[in-house]
């Protein structure tokens, strides 16, 4: 008995692993993000040097920053931890939820970077890998979200 085109699109496969693998991975990268980069922030002596009037690295906008990037990256990361365990019970709930990650973590990269430009020690340390970031956040939204929105293996398997 032969298999119809609408069974053989359901499931997980195809195209659909790579968004899978994007949020197997995701979360695993900005846990090590947070560790490098944000966690030595908060020690004691490095945050007073940001965040203290006095100090010579200060800015006022120094704390709003961090507590943005700190809220933003719990953010996607909940959301992307969110969006993976929906996409593996296939629930209905999945396309929704990883269209709002994609985009949220792109507007996130982006507003990271333009409130960054605001601080002079900060805006000095947008280097290469911050343009790439928007790059690749960007690039990855413009994929992905239509294809979560017209895919037929999308519907089959999420919304069927």
């Amino acid at each position: 008995m032969e298999q119809s085109k609408e069974t053989l699109r359901k499931g997980i496969g195809g195209w659909l692993i790579l968004p899978l693998l994007g949020l197997i991975i995701s979360p695993l990268r900005l846990i090590y993000m947070i560790y490098d980069d944000l966690w030595p922030i908060f020690s004691p002596d490095y945050w007073a040097e940001l965040t203290t009037p006095d100090s010579p690295s200060y800015h006022p906008l120094w704390y709003s920053l961090l507590v943005f990037e700190v809220v933003g990256n719990l953010v996607i990361f909940l959301l992307g931890l969110a969006a993976l365990l929906s996409f593996l019970r296939k629930s209905r709930k999945t396309p929704r939820l990883v269209i709002i990650w994609l985009f949220l973590a792109f507007v996130f990269a982006a507003a990271d970077a333009y409130f960054k430009g605001f601080i002079p020690g900060a805006a000095e340390q947008l280097d290469y890998m911050t343009p790439s970031d928007i790059w690749r956040t960007g690039i990855t939204a413009l994929i992905w979200i239509p294809y979560f929105l017209a895919s037929k293996r999308v519907k089959a398997t999420f919304l069927n």
